[in-house]
């Protein structure tokens, strides 16, 4: 019976011309029976040719050329991303992974495919939201034209004497209608063009994998990924118009304003930001015209009103996505508020401070259901929040913060704070409320110093609404009792609230409290002048700021350090060398059994790129959730110390770089060199203070601490001092991007 589809004749074996060729040799571009294959292999010359079955052979795909061989192509380096031919694989990418081409595009195609269906998705959505905008738009169109048809209608019963609002009021619907269309039209010509785009994308893309041939879809393999990373940043349109509606009014001539009614927009995002409402006032100051938002409704309905609780506003403020901060003095309890923060220990017992005010004001069940939640859940860890009811307060909610006790600022206090004061706001957007208060937390019996604590818990409101700018909390009031508190947090919002980025503070109603310097924030690089050098006041612990890190030198045992990531030197063999290093023989006792498979696991890695990472389950002994075992033989091998301290600058940089990548914030190294590398404790400092240096001055996007533990007495102080006078010497030079310096002391 014939076939339904011709089937193409399977070639000949080109050496016995007998049997049919099922294999085909990549390097001699001949088909080979299965025998014939055989004594070809056997030949020293042909030993190494590569095979390929004949269903895996596309007759149309032109055959790509080493340009320095003129060899074919006939491996794909996965480590490279990249094809290599047969002189190249051993010459140039040694220990490197390879696999065939056939293979390596079978598993491109792979991935390309959920990415075809992504990108019918995204046009299909684009499409139906340009025919739901049409729609409005058209909606939006014919409902101004009534509005407008019903104001003349009114005005010309007033005749002569209202002519002149009349036509004001419909200048001022007909100025938001060009307004909302002229933004309608370019979102339409937005979505056209992007649609436009992801057709092509897509057509693209299925051309790619349906048509090309391996060869040149592995070539084109990056911008085809380029293509359709470009189109996953599409964000919906917003297809939200005003609704315009007209009140009418009274004939009463004693009241002109009123006469002609209220022209009302409400449901629209496009006047939810800090220009549109400014906008939107000004109009209604000239004209009459009553504008209001349903969002603003629920968001600003429960301002401070500093008159009738006694409450003092001290300053206001407007971050990112155009939500209030307010600082303000007073009982936090008198606050019209949804969400009360409050200060509290692990275990939820509150007896001191304002958790006993809360309790005293909102009675004894606030407390019963704390002391519920700790005996089935046990006591909370820094950091942490529970949300309650507030009893008789008048608030919503109250968010019990468990903020960090004050060990002299390297324990990781500053994150913990602010983790407290995010947290809080999230658990406020969580159960759909709009407004919260947050007083001075930790400066009480935490033992945390007022200044910093402000400025953390301010920087931390900021950073939320950066990042969350469509936040539904639209008020966080700043509040506590004592002025010195309050003047703090007022000093803090005058410096993390950016004029231009942020908004930038706004005079207060109930304040008497004015700066100059309100929202002007210093460049990221500022250079210290000498005037501003620090003191160092004690031996302990010196900490310094280098641009956006901070670097701490302190003594102590490095794994027991509370750090993100802790840095151990070691060799290519990752044996760690444990018997001669007290830092690597501590990360093996702690590390154990896992740490010692992960090793084996990463050994190929060390070989390759000198770094390696292994992950730790943080306990109370080896609190850190990850190593970095960085390679130094060549140090170990140069037999020189002065050769040393440039190699050691760049691994400290690797280490750091490797850091970031992991998205970690607190790092720790030993004083690296300083054992068995023949580096002493003077070039180990000068080499670390300017790897720091140097990565600062690029894009730093996580890492924040960077801490150099020693656990030598003598070396630490040398190590300090040798620190110091880099500081000193970048200071006097005007070098580097060192601002500030604080110098902290414990025990």
């Amino acid at each position: 019976m014939a076939t339904s589809m011709a089937q193409a004749p399977l070639p000949n074996c080109e050496i016995c011309e007998q049997n049919i060729g099922r294999r085909y040799c990549i390097d001699c571009e001949q088909y080979f029976c299965k025998t014939c294959e055989e004594f070809h292999l056997k030949s020293k010359s042909c030993r190494d040719h590569v095979f390929q079955d004949l269903r895996q052979i596309n007759p149309k795909e032109k055959k790509v050329k080493c340009k320095e061989h003129n060899e074919n192509m006939t491996y794909y380096c996965t480590t490279c991303s990249m094809l290599v031919c047969k002189i190249c694989l051993p010459n140039r990418h040694t220990k490197h992974d390879f696999t065939l081409p056939s293979e390596a595009a079978l598993k491109f195609k792979t991935d390309l495919e959920p990415h075809i269906e992504q990108m019918k998705t995204v046009v299909i959505s684009i499409g139906q939201q340009r025919t739901t905008l049409e729609g409005k738009t058209n909606q939006f169109i014919n409902s101004n034209e009534r509005i407008v048809n019903a104001i003349k209608q009114k005005g010309s019963e007033l005749k002569d004497i209202v002519d002149k609002i009349v036509y004001g009021k419909v200048a001022n619907v007909t100025t938001e209608e060009q307004v909302n269309l002229q933004k309608k039209i370019e979102e339409e010509r937005i979505l056209k063009n992007t649609q436009e785009r992801a057709e092509m994308v897509l057509l693209k893309v299925i051309n790619a994998v349906e048509n090309q041939g391996d060869t040149m879809l592995l070539n084109s393999h990056q911008s085809l990924q380029q293509a359709i990373q470009s189109m996953s940043d599409i964000t919906k349109s917003d297809l939200e118009f005003p609704t315009l509606t007209f009140e009418d009014g009274s004939l009463d001539e004693i009241i002109l304003t009123e006469m002609i009614g209220n022209v009302i927009i409400s449901k629209t995002n496009l006047v939810n930001n800090a220009h549109g409402k400014s906008r939107l006032k000004q109009v209604g100051i000239q004209a009459g015209v009553v504008t209001s938002s349903n969002e603003d409704e629920v968001s600003y309905g429960k301002h401070i009103r500093s008159k009738s609780t006694g409450l003092d506003e001290r300053a206001v403020y407007t971050a990112s996505g155009g939500q209030e901060v307010i600082v303000v003095k007073g009982d936090i309890t008198g606050l019209d508020v949804d969400v009360i923060v409050n200060g509290a220990n692990r275990y939820l017992n509150h007896s001191d401070g304002l958790a006993k005010v809360l309790i005293t004001k909102g009675g004894k069940s606030i407390q019963d259901e704390c002391d519920q939640y700790t005996r089935y859940q046990g006591p909370l860890s820094e950091g942490e929040c529970y949300s309650s009811k507030p009893g008789t307060l008048k608030c919503h909610m109250i968010v019990h913060a468990v903020g960090p006790s004050w060990q002299g600022g390297y324990n990781r206090e500053e994150d913990l704070l602010q983790k407290c004061v995010k947290r809080a706001i999230v658990e406020t957007e969580k159960n759909k409320y709009t407004t919260i208060a947050i007083p001075a937390l930790c400066t009480g019996i935490f033992g945390y110093p007022a200044h910093q604590a402000t400025r953390a818990i301010a920087q931390a409101v900021r950073d939320y609404f950066k990042r969350s700018k469509t936040s539904t909390v639209k008020t966080v009031c700043l509040c506590d009792v004592n002025d010195s508190s309050i003047d703090l947090f007022v000093k803090a919002g005058d410096k993390m609230f950016d004029q231009g980025v942020d908004g930038g503070r706004r005079p207060s109603g109930g304040g008497n409290r004015h700066s100059d310097k309100a929202g002007i924030q210093k460049p990221k690089n500022e250079l210290i002048q000498p005037s501003q050098k620090p003191v160092v006041d004690s031996n302990t612990m010196y900490s310094v700021d280098i641009g956006n890190l901070i670097l701490k030198v302190y003594q102590g045992e490095i794994t027991a350090v509370k750090v993100d990531v802790i840095v151990n030197g070691t060799n290519t063999d990752l044996d760690l060398d444990l018997t001669k290093g007290a830092v690597a023989n501590a990360i093996r006792t702690k590390g154990g059994k896992e740490l010692k498979y992960q090793l084996k696991s990463q050994k190929k890695a060390m070989g390759i790129y000198g770094i390696a990472v292994t992950t730790n389950t943080p306990s109370k002994s080896f609190p850190c959730g990850a190593v970095i075992h960085i390679d130094m033989t060549d140090l170990n091998s140069s037999g020189h110390a002065a050769l040393n301290p440039v190699t050691l600058k760049d691994k400290v940089k690797k280490a750091l770089k490797k850091t970031d990548e992991l998205r970690k914030a607190t790092v720790a190294f030993p004083a690296l060199g300083t054992s068995n590398s023949n580096v002493t404790t003077k070039e180990a400092a000068e080499q670390m203070f300017k790897a720091v240096e140097k990565f600062n001055s690029k894009p730093v996007h996580y890492v924040k601490e960077v801490h150099v533990v020693i656990f030598q007495q003598q070396m630490k102080t040398d190590f300090m001092a040798a620190i110091k006078e880099c500081v000193d010497n970048s200071t006097s030079n005007n070098k580097g991007y060192v601002r500030r310096f604080l110098n902290w002391f414990s025990g």
